[in-house]
């Protein structure tokens, strides 16, 4: 019996062309681990005594790319006319590398500066809705949400992240019996998310996760800043 194993054929997609071809639940999750997911930086590889340090990391990584530039033109992967043409990829990669790593160098002195002279740092808004779903409309609004809303807020500008939230119990002082869920949006901006709200696709998809609600007027929106 015969195999035959095709390897993977893989490409760069920027993240924003890449979303449109996937479930909307799916690229807000990707785009949340991309925003806030720590497990690559080097503070964590650092907290947890693995002894990585940045300039070390560089050597390597630089090491490491002019073998493997090596190796490929050795082994014919890289058809050149000569020699120059590979030591000029090999030299912008590692100029590329150099200017990553000092920028990187420089990034926390650049902040401290910032604070220190009082330049304001970003700062997201985040809305909270209650809502107030009854049993029978709960796959309804559910579906709408992942399927429908989800999808088309994640193409907007300022879009950080959007959850709907189902209550599970009060541990502390009182909330209306009735608001069982809370959808939550946050936003890098007010702004933006105005822009969001005004557009055709806002229009499109919240009237019908809106419509699944018992109260559809006057239900209670709080706006907060991040701080």
């Amino acid at each position: 019996m015969l195999v035959l194993v095709i390897g993977p054929q893989l490409e760069f997609v920027p993240y924003g062309d890449w979303r449109v071809g996937v479930p909307g639940r799916d690229a807000a999750v990707t785009l949340d681990h991309l925003r806030h997911s720590p497990n690559c930086s080097s503070a964590k590889a650092r907290a947890r005594a693995v002894g990585l340090r940045t300039a070390l990391h560089f050597a390597r990584c630089s090491a490491g790319i002019g073998g493997a530039v090596g190796w490929s033109s050795s082994a014919g992967r890289i058809h050149k006319e000569n020699d120059v043409e590979r030591r000029g990829i090999l030299k912008a990669i590692l100029s590329a590398l150099a200017a990553t790593w000092g920028s990187q160098r420089a990034a926390p002195a650049d902040r401290l500066q910032a604070a220190q002279a009082g330049v304001p740092q970003t700062k997201h808004i985040r809305l909270y809705v209650e809502m107030d779903i009854a049993p029978a409309r709960e796959r309804e609004l559910l579906d709408l949400f992942h399927n429908q809303f989800v999808s088309e807020a994640v193409k907007h500008a300022g879009y950080i992240r959007v959850k709907m939230l189902k209550r599970r119990s009060i541990l502390q002082g009182t909330a209306p019996a009735t608001h069982n869920y809370r959808f939550e949006l946050e936003f890098e901006s007010e702004e933006l998310r105005q822009k969001w709200i005004a557009s055709p696709g806002h229009a499109r998809v919240w009237p019908p996760v809106e419509a699944t609600m018992t109260t559809t007027k006057n239900y209670p929106v709080v706006l907060y800043d991040e701080i």
